[in-house]
């Protein structure tokens, strides 16, 4: 048998009829090699147990034999009580036998399952009544249960069968400290299987440690099949037309937390297609979690605010799961109490009756609708506070045909520390996503923050400049405070504007101050240079009408005349945008500021801020209009931006 040599091992086994030894040989071979015929194999084994009676590893053998599921409910009902029967006549013989622990365990944990969800009639569909489990063999069954599977690991730790129903168990009452420790021992024992380090990184994700989690998850997914891997990145579960398509730009669009070396949302969905495979698999139809319609539906919307499961009177077999959420009701049914339930749908003949609805008791043909409508359910919630950012971009000229992106930020302090003094805080700026993506990251420490006031709260100034191609970009501002205990982070569309020569004005940065540079370095990480001048960006467009508005602005292109000089003309319009069309009707203190003036400069381009008087305005919001017009061709730009003065 070794040898491959089956058919004359098979040979050698049938002359030797009297031998327990061969009977157990003949055994394995029907049902480990290409001989395999379950039948035979099974008239075998029951010669062995009869010649060798007392064999435990016969005895064993047996129960693993007898697991295989029939296809009728009463034929594995009679499997089930047999098999519970000769793990107890084992454990006579044998009384640390792991096979049999493990049996016993698994028909305790079965009597768990049917009796832990089932609810009472409140609130269910006409005809519903409860189970009639009760408390204490609730109770009863759970303990069994893990005394058993506890025993069968310490016996044979080594044995992976062992470990599934546990963590299921533990799962199901969501005590996530014991999945932690059953999932470290089964990594310890059975290393090599990927189950076992991703049930590790089930339960540190749901215990908070994202970055064990994703340590765990990805040794995991690197230890299993590769087809089983990759519905672990999949977005057909998440999305309407993913096709199994493995599609890395979702997640990554995804990942609510930039700033962490890990995807936050991935970690949750493979959190989640782990869960459903413990939870809502049917292993005597051959379906994994994720291939019932219980598991997807949990894969999309993770777990449902209520979930119970019913019994139809009048029926002995049919289950009903009804699962709540915010948006919608599913209802599956289990007609055959086979472990698969699937999406309830009324017959044709009961519609043709009119005694149901088609499309509203038609649960199958809605779950597409309700997913059309919502593809995914995720809320990203941090340790701690979750506040937002302020944030502004503008685009100016930069080398190499690419665009200077100047990104002006504010975090609230409290997002940061307690500490007004010394903000302490990773930050990263993120543009643009996947492979090209530009990024900064900085920590920051032991320095004096340049506070602001923003929408009546302090916030700490920063900036940053980066180098980026033209488009609709993603910006995200982040900042995690050191602590732990706050988050922040800000996220927009910005467009990068794109120079490509010729007469061009850049966008309008606006400024709390700007500062004369002369090439020496920013006083201040809030500080932007740019040419000879410092600028103080702010991060939003409201503004105090107590303090002078700055803007600042650069003109390329410029076309040189008289004195190799280049001349041209600005003008910028700050108006009250609900006064619009009766400047002429208004008073001198009504009409918003307007000022014009020429400007001459000794290149083709130039940078350049001016200063806005808003005192005299009234609150409200504005529009500001910036026209730049080259004096020596009559070329004009225009640039407009809306801003609040409070």
């Amino acid at each position: 048998m070794a040898s491959g040599r089956y058919q004359e091992a098979e040979r050698l086994a049938l002359s030797d009829s009297e031998s327990a030894e061969a009977q157990f040989l003949l055994w394995q071979l029907y049902t480990e090699t290409p001989l395999g015929s379950r039948g035979r194999a099974g008239r075998a084994l029951s010669r062995a147990i009869a010649l060798d009676p007392d064999n435990a590893d016969y005895r064993a053998a047996q129960i693993v034999h007898l697991r295989r599921d029939r296809m009728t409910y009463v034929q594995n009902e009679y499997l089930q009580y047999r098999r519970m029967d000769l793990a107890r006549d084992l454990l006579r013989i044998d009384s640390a036998n792991a096979v049999a622990h493990e049996e016993l365990g698994l028909q305790a944990a079965r009597d768990f399952d049917d009796v832990y969800q089932h609810a009472a009639m409140i609130g269910a569909p006409e005809g519903i009544r409860q189970s009639l489990a009760a408390q204490q063999r609730q109770v009863r069954a759970y303990v069994t249960a893990t005394e058993g599977f506890e025993r069968a690991i310490r016996v044979a730790p080594e044995r992976a069968s062992a470990y599934r129903p546990i963590l299921r168990i533990y799962a199901r009452t969501e005590q996530w400290t014991e999945v932690l420790r059953v999932a470290k021992q089964m990594t310890e024992n059975v290393p090599r299987d990927g189950n076992a380090w991703i049930w590790l990184g089930l339960a540190e994700q749901r215990l908070g440690n994202d970055r064990l989690a994703d340590q765990a998850f990805t040794q995991g997914l690197a230890l299993l099949p590769f087809d089983e891997a990759a519905i672990f990145v999949a977005t057909e579960f998440v999305t309407i037309d993913g096709n199994g398509v493995v599609d890395s730009g979702f997640w990554d669009d995804a990942d609510p937390l930039l700033l962490t070396p890990y995807n936050e949302r991935l970690l949750a969905h493979h959190a989640r297609i782990a869960l459903a495979d413990l939870l809502y698999a049917a292993p005597q139809m051959g379906l994994r979690g994720w291939e019932t319609r219980r598991g997807q539906t949990f894969i999309r919307y993770g777990p449902p605010n209520t979930e119970q499961i019913l019994s139809p009177s009048g029926t002995t077999l049919m289950q009903v799961a009804v699962w709540e959420y915010d948006h919608a009701r599913f209802v599956f049914e289990d007609e055959y109490r086979n472990g698969e339930f699937r999406l309830a749908s009324p017959s044709a003949q009961a519609i043709a009756l009119g005694l149901a609805d088609g499309y509203d008791n038609d649960f199958a043909m809605m779950s597409g609708d309700i997913a059309r409508e919502l593809p995914q359910q995720y809320t990203f919630s941090p340790a701690g506070l979750m506040t937002g950012v302020y944030t502004s971009a503008a685009s100016f000229r930069g080398a190499e045909g690419k665009t200077d992106l100047v990104v002006a930020y504010g975090v609230p302090i409290h997002a940061v520390t307690e500490s007004i003094d010394e903000p302490l805080a990773q930050i990263g700026v993120f543009v643009g996503s996947g492979v090209g993506r530009v990024e900064r990251r900085d920590t920051v420490g032991n320095r004096i923050a340049l506070l602001e006031e923003v929408d009546g709260q302090p916030v700490f100034l920063r900036q940053e400049q980066v180098s980026v191609n033209s488009g609709v970009r993603q910006l995200s501002v982040e900042a995690i405070g050191l602590d732990k205990r706050t988050t922040a982070v800000g996220r927009s569309l910005v467009e990068v504007r794109r120079f490509e020569g010729g007469f061009d004005v850049s966008d309008v940065l606006f400024a709390y101050a700007v500062e004369e540079a002369y090439g020496e370095a920013p006083s201040h990480p809030a500080y932007v240079t740019r040419g000879d001048v410092r600028i103080l960006a702010a991060p939003t467009t409201t503004f105090d009408r107590s303090r002078p508005l700055y803007l600042y602005f650069e003109i390329y292109g410029l076309t040189r005349g008289e004195g190799e000089v280049a001349r041209y003309e600005l003008e910028i319009d700050l108006s009250p945008q609900e006064r619009g069309g009766l400047s002429g009707l208004l008073s001198r203190d009504e009409r918003g500021v307007s000022v014009r003036f020429p400007g001459t400069v000794a290149a083709t381009e130039t940078g350049t801020y001016q200063i806005l008087d808003v005192s005299g305005q009234k609150p409200g919001r504005y529009d500001l209009t910036l026209i730049v017009r080259d004096a020596k061709t009559g070329d004009e730009q225009t640039r407009n931006q809306s801003i609040t003065l409070r």
